[in-house]
Protein backbone atom coordinates (compact mmCIF):
# COMPACT_ATOMS: atom_id res chain seq x y z
CA UNK A 1 0.00 0.00 0.00
CA UNK A 2 1.25 3.77 -0.99
CA UNK A 3 2.15 5.61 1.77
CA UNK A 4 1.26 9.50 2.71
CA UNK A 5 4.31 10.89 1.78
CA UNK A 6 5.24 14.44 2.03
CA UNK A 7 7.91 16.19 0.23
CA UNK A 8 8.56 20.11 0.94
CA UNK A 9 10.98 22.75 -1.21
CA UNK A 10 11.19 25.95 -2.27
CA UNK A 11 12.41 27.28 -5.15
CA UNK A 12 13.98 30.41 -3.34
CA UNK A 13 16.33 28.09 -1.63
CA UNK A 14 18.14 28.38 -4.58
CA UNK A 15 18.62 31.52 -4.25
CA UNK A 16 21.19 31.15 -2.04
CA UNK A 17 24.44 31.37 -3.91
CA UNK A 18 27.98 32.53 -4.62
CA UNK A 19 29.51 33.48 -8.20
CA UNK A 20 32.42 31.35 -7.24
CA UNK A 21 32.82 27.77 -7.22
CA UNK A 22 31.15 26.32 -4.38
CA UNK A 23 29.80 22.52 -3.47
CA UNK A 24 26.88 23.36 -1.68
CA UNK A 25 25.43 24.70 -4.65
CA UNK A 26 21.39 25.48 -6.24
CA UNK A 27 21.69 22.87 -8.67
CA UNK A 28 21.62 20.25 -5.75
CA UNK A 29 17.66 20.98 -4.99
CA UNK A 30 17.22 20.97 -9.19
CA UNK A 31 18.70 17.03 -9.37
CA UNK A 32 16.94 15.97 -6.63
CA UNK A 33 14.14 17.56 -8.59
CA UNK A 34 14.06 16.22 -11.48
CA UNK A 35 15.07 12.74 -10.45
CA UNK A 36 12.10 12.39 -8.35
CA UNK A 37 9.76 13.60 -11.87
CA UNK A 38 11.67 11.53 -13.50
CA UNK A 39 11.29 8.45 -11.72
CA UNK A 40 7.34 9.12 -11.22
CA UNK A 41 8.01 9.77 -7.13
CA UNK A 42 7.09 13.03 -6.80
CA UNK A 43 3.72 12.58 -8.00
CA UNK A 44 2.93 9.90 -5.51
CA UNK A 45 3.95 12.34 -3.01
CA UNK A 46 1.95 15.07 -0.97
CA UNK A 47 4.15 18.78 -2.07
CA UNK A 48 3.47 21.04 0.81
CA UNK A 49 3.90 24.50 0.83
CA UNK A 50 6.75 25.95 2.47
CA UNK A 51 7.53 29.21 5.33
CA UNK A 52 9.76 31.05 7.20
CA UNK A 53 10.64 29.66 10.68
CA UNK A 54 9.68 32.81 13.16
CA UNK A 55 12.80 33.77 15.48
CA UNK A 56 10.61 31.88 18.54
CA UNK A 57 11.10 28.69 16.68
CA UNK A 58 14.86 29.35 16.11
CA UNK A 59 15.89 30.56 19.44
CA UNK A 60 15.00 27.30 20.64
CA UNK A 61 18.21 26.26 19.93
CA UNK A 62 20.43 29.40 18.67
CA UNK A 63 20.91 32.96 20.76
CA UNK A 64 18.80 35.97 19.65
CA UNK A 65 21.88 37.74 19.13
CA UNK A 66 23.17 35.03 16.42
CA UNK A 67 19.85 34.96 14.39
CA UNK A 68 19.87 38.81 14.34
CA UNK A 69 23.37 38.82 12.87
CA UNK A 70 22.12 36.40 10.18
CA UNK A 71 19.17 38.96 9.34
CA UNK A 72 21.09 41.57 9.11
CA UNK A 73 23.40 40.00 6.55
CA UNK A 74 20.28 40.87 3.92
CA UNK A 75 20.98 44.76 4.37
CA UNK A 76 25.19 44.12 4.12
CA UNK A 77 24.42 41.72 1.07
CA UNK A 78 22.74 44.42 -0.93
CA UNK A 79 25.47 46.92 -0.46
CA UNK A 80 27.67 44.01 -2.52
CA UNK A 81 29.64 44.52 -5.83
CA UNK A 82 29.11 42.27 -8.23
CA UNK A 83 31.44 38.86 -7.58
CA UNK A 84 31.48 40.12 -3.76
CA UNK A 85 30.45 37.33 -0.81
CA UNK A 86 29.68 38.13 2.54
CA UNK A 87 31.07 35.95 5.81
CA UNK A 88 29.93 36.47 9.05
CA UNK A 89 33.13 35.20 10.14
CA UNK A 90 35.44 36.56 7.18
CA UNK A 91 37.99 33.25 8.81
CA UNK A 92 35.35 31.08 7.15
CA UNK A 93 34.92 30.64 3.44
CA UNK A 94 32.66 28.25 3.98
CA UNK A 95 29.60 29.83 5.10
CA UNK A 96 28.99 32.19 2.42
CA UNK A 97 26.00 34.89 2.52
CA UNK A 98 24.49 36.94 -0.01
CA UNK A 99 20.56 38.69 0.07
CA UNK A 100 18.58 36.03 -0.07
CA UNK A 101 20.32 33.37 2.58
CA UNK A 102 18.58 34.57 5.38
CA UNK A 103 15.74 33.80 3.74
CA UNK A 104 17.01 30.65 2.66
CA UNK A 105 17.37 29.29 5.94
CA UNK A 106 14.69 30.14 7.46
CA UNK A 107 12.55 28.58 4.74
CA UNK A 108 14.65 25.54 4.67
CA UNK A 109 13.44 25.17 8.72
CA UNK A 110 10.29 26.34 8.47
CA UNK A 111 9.48 24.12 6.07
CA UNK A 112 10.54 21.11 8.29
CA UNK A 113 9.17 22.29 11.38
CA UNK A 114 5.89 21.68 9.13
CA UNK A 115 6.38 18.88 7.41
CA UNK A 116 7.15 17.32 11.44
CA UNK A 117 3.69 18.68 12.28
CA UNK A 118 1.80 17.29 9.66
CA UNK A 119 3.57 13.91 10.15
CA UNK A 120 3.04 14.16 14.07
CA UNK A 121 -0.59 15.13 13.16
CA UNK A 122 -1.52 12.06 11.48
CA UNK A 123 -2.02 13.99 8.07
CA UNK A 124 1.31 12.24 7.01
CA UNK A 125 3.38 8.77 7.35
CA UNK A 126 6.12 10.12 6.88
CA UNK A 127 8.53 12.87 4.63
CA UNK A 128 11.81 14.35 3.18
CA UNK A 129 12.50 18.14 3.78
CA UNK A 130 14.66 18.67 0.06
CA UNK A 131 16.24 22.13 1.84
CA UNK A 132 18.89 24.22 2.39
CA UNK A 133 21.20 25.24 3.10
CA UNK A 134 22.03 22.51 5.47
CA UNK A 135 21.97 22.44 9.08
CA UNK A 136 23.52 20.23 11.47
CA UNK A 137 27.13 22.13 11.94
CA UNK A 138 25.45 25.02 13.20
CA UNK A 139 26.29 26.01 16.58
CA UNK A 140 23.96 28.00 19.21
CA UNK A 141 26.04 31.62 18.00
CA UNK A 142 27.96 30.49 15.08
CA UNK A 143 27.47 29.23 11.46
CA UNK A 144 29.92 26.46 9.68
CA UNK A 145 30.11 24.01 7.16
CA UNK A 146 27.96 25.70 5.15
CA UNK A 147 25.17 25.65 7.57
CA UNK A 148 23.35 28.90 9.73
CA UNK A 149 20.34 27.43 11.01
CA UNK A 150 19.90 24.10 12.37
CA UNK A 151 16.79 22.98 10.56
CA UNK A 152 16.66 19.09 12.40
CA UNK A 153 17.33 20.21 16.02
CA UNK A 154 15.35 23.40 16.22
CA UNK A 155 12.89 21.12 14.54
CA UNK A 156 13.00 18.93 17.60
CA UNK A 157 12.64 20.96 20.20
CA UNK A 158 9.65 22.70 18.64
CA UNK A 159 7.83 19.70 17.84
CA UNK A 160 8.81 17.72 21.16
CA UNK A 161 7.17 20.75 22.88
CA UNK A 162 3.88 21.30 20.66
CA UNK A 163 3.28 17.60 20.84
CA UNK A 164 4.67 17.22 24.53
CA UNK A 165 6.71 13.93 22.98
CA UNK A 166 9.01 12.17 25.51
CA UNK A 167 11.42 10.48 23.59
CA UNK A 168 12.95 11.77 19.88
CA UNK A 169 15.84 10.34 18.08
CA UNK A 170 18.07 12.17 15.12
CA UNK A 171 19.80 9.86 13.15
CA UNK A 172 22.93 11.31 10.96
CA UNK A 173 24.20 9.54 8.29
CA UNK A 174 26.03 12.49 7.04
CA UNK A 175 29.76 11.94 6.17
CA UNK A 176 30.70 14.82 8.61
CA UNK A 177 29.80 14.44 12.21
CA UNK A 178 26.58 17.11 13.43
CA UNK A 179 28.76 19.26 15.91
CA UNK A 180 25.89 21.63 16.29
CA UNK A 181 23.55 19.16 16.81
CA UNK A 182 25.74 17.12 19.06
CA UNK A 183 26.60 20.07 21.12
CA UNK A 184 23.30 21.76 21.16
CA UNK A 185 21.55 18.74 22.54
CA UNK A 186 24.27 16.68 24.31
CA UNK A 187 22.85 17.38 27.96
CA UNK A 188 19.21 16.09 27.00
CA UNK A 189 17.91 12.51 27.63
CA UNK A 190 14.61 13.07 25.79
CA UNK A 191 16.68 13.18 22.35
CA UNK A 192 18.96 10.30 21.66
CA UNK A 193 21.87 11.35 18.51
CA UNK A 194 23.40 9.51 16.31
CA UNK A 195 26.39 9.85 14.13
CA UNK A 196 27.98 7.58 11.54
CA UNK A 197 30.61 9.91 10.07
CA UNK A 198 34.32 9.93 8.81
CA UNK A 199 36.92 10.90 12.12
CA UNK A 200 39.68 10.08 10.42
CA UNK A 201 41.31 10.18 14.21
CA UNK A 202 40.04 13.87 14.18
CA UNK A 203 41.82 14.70 10.80
CA UNK A 204 38.64 15.19 9.50
CA UNK A 205 35.89 18.29 8.93
CA UNK A 206 34.74 19.32 11.76
CA UNK A 207 38.98 18.84 12.83
CA UNK A 208 39.24 17.57 16.57
CA UNK A 209 37.55 15.07 18.66
CA UNK A 210 34.09 16.09 17.20
CA UNK A 211 32.27 12.67 16.72
CA UNK A 212 34.80 10.53 18.76
CA UNK A 213 33.47 7.35 20.28
CA UNK A 214 33.92 8.71 23.64
CA UNK A 215 31.74 11.61 22.90
CA UNK A 216 28.55 10.05 24.54
CA UNK A 217 26.94 13.41 26.05
CA UNK A 218 27.36 15.43 29.56
CA UNK A 219 25.68 15.54 32.76
CA UNK A 220 21.93 13.85 32.37
CA UNK A 221 22.61 13.02 28.52
CA UNK A 222 25.54 10.94 29.06
CA UNK A 223 24.78 8.12 26.81
CA UNK A 224 22.70 9.82 24.35
CA UNK A 225 24.98 11.04 22.07
CA UNK A 226 26.10 7.70 20.21
CA UNK A 227 29.29 8.24 17.38
CA UNK A 228 30.75 6.09 14.77
CA UNK A 229 33.60 7.88 14.02
CA UNK A 230 35.16 5.54 10.77
CA UNK A 231 39.31 5.84 10.63
CA UNK A 232 39.27 6.62 7.32
CA UNK A 233 37.86 7.15 3.65
CA UNK A 234 36.35 4.31 1.22
CA UNK A 235 33.68 2.93 3.60
CA UNK A 236 30.58 1.62 2.08
CA UNK A 237 27.24 -0.46 2.00
CA UNK A 238 29.00 -3.58 3.91
CA UNK A 239 30.18 -1.03 7.12
CA UNK A 240 26.93 1.74 7.23
CA UNK A 241 24.51 -1.49 7.35
CA UNK A 242 26.64 -3.63 9.42
CA UNK A 243 26.17 -0.65 12.12
CA UNK A 244 22.68 0.02 11.91
CA UNK A 245 22.23 -3.73 12.75
CA UNK A 246 24.55 -3.84 15.23
CA UNK A 247 24.45 0.08 16.82
CA UNK A 248 21.33 1.79 15.75
CA UNK A 249 18.81 -0.94 15.79
CA UNK A 250 19.14 -2.43 19.51
CA UNK A 251 19.86 1.15 20.64
CA UNK A 252 16.83 2.22 18.92
CA UNK A 253 14.82 -0.71 20.03
CA UNK A 254 15.25 -0.08 23.64
CA UNK A 255 14.81 3.92 23.30
CA UNK A 256 11.42 3.26 21.68
CA UNK A 257 11.66 6.93 19.93
CA UNK A 258 8.25 9.03 19.54
CA UNK A 259 9.70 10.20 16.25
CA UNK A 260 12.64 9.86 14.29
CA UNK A 261 14.21 12.68 12.25
CA UNK A 262 16.92 11.83 9.98
CA UNK A 263 20.09 14.38 9.12
CA UNK A 264 20.15 12.88 5.49
CA UNK A 265 23.13 13.48 3.92
CA UNK A 266 24.28 12.16 1.05
CA UNK A 267 28.27 13.25 1.23
CA UNK A 268 29.00 9.70 1.92
CA UNK A 269 27.65 7.88 -1.24
CA UNK A 270 30.07 6.63 -3.87
CA UNK A 271 31.42 9.32 -5.73
CA UNK A 272 30.90 12.40 -3.50
CA UNK A 273 33.75 14.71 -3.79
CA UNK A 274 34.08 15.40 -0.45
CA UNK A 275 33.12 12.07 1.46
CA UNK A 276 35.07 9.82 -0.58
CA UNK A 277 33.31 6.90 0.95
CA UNK A 278 31.53 4.20 -1.23
CA UNK A 279 27.67 3.63 -0.12
CA UNK A 280 25.76 2.91 -3.16
CA UNK A 281 22.37 4.49 -3.98
CA UNK A 282 20.34 0.78 -3.24
CA UNK A 283 22.28 1.28 0.42
CA UNK A 284 20.25 4.24 1.19
CA UNK A 285 17.01 2.51 0.31
CA UNK A 286 17.85 -0.12 3.20
CA UNK A 287 18.92 2.74 6.00
CA UNK A 288 15.73 4.17 5.33
CA UNK A 289 14.08 0.77 5.97
CA UNK A 290 15.91 0.23 8.52
CA UNK A 291 15.29 3.87 10.31
CA UNK A 292 11.43 2.96 9.89
CA UNK A 293 11.63 -0.27 11.90
CA UNK A 294 13.22 1.94 14.85
CA UNK A 295 10.04 3.58 15.37
CA UNK A 296 6.77 1.52 16.16
CA UNK A 297 4.01 3.77 13.53
CA UNK A 298 6.63 4.41 10.97
CA UNK A 299 6.99 8.37 11.75
CA UNK A 300 10.23 9.79 9.79
CA UNK A 301 11.16 12.87 8.66
CA UNK A 302 14.43 13.16 6.38
CA UNK A 303 16.02 16.25 5.74
CA UNK A 304 18.76 17.01 3.25
CA UNK A 305 21.90 18.01 4.74
CA UNK A 306 25.56 17.26 2.45
CA UNK A 307 25.60 15.57 -0.85
CA UNK A 308 27.67 17.13 -3.82
CA UNK A 309 27.74 14.30 -6.42
CA UNK A 310 24.55 15.71 -8.26
CA UNK A 311 24.08 11.99 -9.59
CA UNK A 312 24.23 10.09 -6.14
CA UNK A 313 22.70 12.78 -4.63
CA UNK A 314 19.81 12.49 -6.56
CA UNK A 315 19.84 8.69 -6.87
CA UNK A 316 20.21 8.41 -3.13
CA UNK A 317 17.29 10.58 -2.30
CA UNK A 318 14.66 8.54 -4.75
CA UNK A 319 15.98 5.02 -3.27
CA UNK A 320 14.92 6.80 0.34
CA UNK A 321 11.31 8.48 -0.94
CA UNK A 322 10.78 5.08 -2.73
CA UNK A 323 11.38 3.44 0.30
CA UNK A 324 9.10 5.97 2.47
CA UNK A 325 6.44 5.11 -0.43
CA UNK A 326 6.15 1.63 0.63
CA UNK A 327 8.40 0.04 -2.03
CA UNK A 328 10.69 -2.47 -0.84
CA UNK A 329 14.61 -1.66 -0.92
CA UNK A 330 16.30 -2.48 -4.88
CA UNK A 331 18.65 -4.83 -4.04
CA UNK A 332 21.85 -4.37 -3.16
CA UNK A 333 25.06 -6.02 -4.95
CA UNK A 334 26.88 -7.13 -1.61
CA UNK A 335 25.49 -7.48 1.94
CA UNK A 336 27.70 -7.96 5.08
CA UNK A 337 27.85 -11.34 6.69
CA UNK A 338 27.29 -9.63 10.06
CA UNK A 339 23.99 -9.18 9.22
CA UNK A 340 22.78 -12.77 8.78
CA UNK A 341 24.64 -13.50 12.17
CA UNK A 342 23.63 -10.40 14.37
CA UNK A 343 20.42 -8.95 13.18
CA UNK A 344 17.68 -9.55 15.69
CA UNK A 345 15.73 -12.40 15.02
CA UNK A 346 12.50 -10.10 14.85
CA UNK A 347 13.96 -7.86 12.31
CA UNK A 348 15.25 -9.76 9.40
CA UNK A 349 16.58 -8.10 6.11
CA UNK A 350 13.74 -7.49 3.81
CA UNK A 351 15.03 -9.57 1.06
CA UNK A 352 13.54 -11.52 -1.97
CA UNK A 353 14.16 -15.73 -1.92
CA UNK A 354 15.38 -15.21 -5.43
CA UNK A 355 17.86 -12.66 -4.69
CA UNK A 356 21.38 -14.02 -4.84
CA UNK A 357 23.97 -11.87 -2.94
CA UNK A 358 27.20 -12.57 -2.11
CA UNK A 359 28.36 -11.52 0.86
CA UNK A 360 30.82 -9.10 1.89
CA UNK A 361 32.21 -8.52 5.06
CA UNK A 362 33.20 -4.83 7.13
CA UNK A 363 36.45 -3.57 6.93
CA UNK A 364 38.42 -4.65 10.04
CA UNK A 365 39.15 -1.04 11.21
CA UNK A 366 35.23 -0.50 11.08
CA UNK A 367 34.27 -3.47 13.27
CA UNK A 368 37.08 -2.42 16.06
CA UNK A 369 35.54 1.72 15.36
CA UNK A 370 31.96 -0.07 16.01
CA UNK A 371 33.15 -2.10 18.77
CA UNK A 372 35.03 1.59 20.62
CA UNK A 373 31.71 3.18 20.15
CA UNK A 374 29.83 0.08 22.43
CA UNK A 375 32.30 0.16 24.63
CA UNK A 376 32.10 3.58 25.65
CA UNK A 377 28.26 3.04 26.31
CA UNK A 378 28.04 -0.22 27.84
CA UNK A 379 26.92 1.81 30.84
CA UNK A 380 23.75 3.15 28.96
CA UNK A 381 22.95 0.49 26.14
CA UNK A 382 22.65 -3.52 26.32
CA UNK A 383 24.86 -4.66 23.23
CA UNK A 384 26.47 -7.80 24.72
CA UNK A 385 25.15 -9.61 22.14
CA UNK A 386 26.52 -7.29 19.14
CA UNK A 387 29.75 -6.88 20.57
CA UNK A 388 30.14 -10.53 20.83
CA UNK A 389 29.32 -10.62 17.10
CA UNK A 390 31.38 -8.30 15.97
CA UNK A 391 34.63 -9.47 18.46
CA UNK A 392 34.30 -12.87 17.00
CA UNK A 393 34.29 -11.36 13.47
CA UNK A 394 37.41 -9.28 14.20
CA UNK A 395 38.95 -12.99 15.33
CA UNK A 396 38.41 -13.94 11.75
CA UNK A 397 38.86 -10.92 9.86
CA UNK A 398 42.72 -10.41 11.31
CA UNK A 399 44.47 -12.82 9.66
CA UNK A 400 43.10 -11.96 6.35
CA UNK A 401 43.79 -8.18 7.12
CA UNK A 402 47.57 -9.42 8.08
CA UNK A 403 47.65 -11.01 4.38
CA UNK A 404 46.11 -7.86 2.37
CA UNK A 405 48.68 -5.48 4.30
CA UNK A 406 51.12 -8.05 3.69
CA UNK A 407 50.01 -7.80 0.07
CA UNK A 408 50.28 -4.47 -0.40
CA UNK A 409 54.07 -3.70 1.77
CA UNK A 410 54.97 -6.48 -1.29
CA UNK A 411 53.19 -4.11 -4.13
CA UNK A 412 54.71 -0.47 -2.60
CA UNK A 413 58.22 -2.75 -2.60
CA UNK A 414 58.03 -3.62 -6.64
CA UNK A 415 56.67 -0.06 -7.28
CA UNK A 416 59.68 1.46 -5.60
CA UNK A 417 62.09 -1.16 -7.27
CA UNK A 418 60.39 -0.24 -10.59
CA UNK A 419 60.86 3.51 -9.66
CA UNK A 420 64.51 3.11 -8.74
CA UNK A 421 65.28 0.85 -11.70
CA UNK A 422 63.57 3.88 -13.97
CA UNK A 423 65.67 6.55 -12.47
CA UNK A 424 69.02 4.84 -13.02
CA UNK A 425 68.03 4.28 -16.80
CA UNK A 426 67.16 8.11 -17.17
CA UNK A 427 70.81 8.77 -15.32
CA UNK A 428 72.37 6.74 -18.22
CA UNK A 429 70.34 8.05 -20.78
CA UNK A 430 71.64 11.61 -19.51
CA UNK A 431 75.00 10.60 -19.67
Amino acid sequence: MTKRVGVVTHDEMKKHCTFHEHPERPERIESIMKELAAQELLQKCISLPCREATTEELTFIHSVEYVTRVDESVAICKELEDGESHYLDPADKDCFLNEFTARAARLATGGLIDLVEKVMNDELDSGMAIIRPPGHHAEENKCMGFCFFNSVAVAAKVIQQKFNLQKVMIVDWDVHHGNGTQHLLENDNSILYFSVHRHDNGNFYPIGNSGSPEQIGKGLGAGFSVNVGWPRDGMGDAEYLSCFYNIVLPIAHQFEPDLILVSAGFDCALGDPLGHCNVTEEAFGHLTQLVLSCQKRGKVVLALEGGYNLHSLSKSCAQCISVLLGAPPSSLHSLPKVLMEGCPEDKPLTVSSQQKYKLADPALDAVKTMLATISAHKEHWVLEHEESVLNELAVKLKPLEEVKQKELKKAQRKKEKALRRLTRWEMQFRR
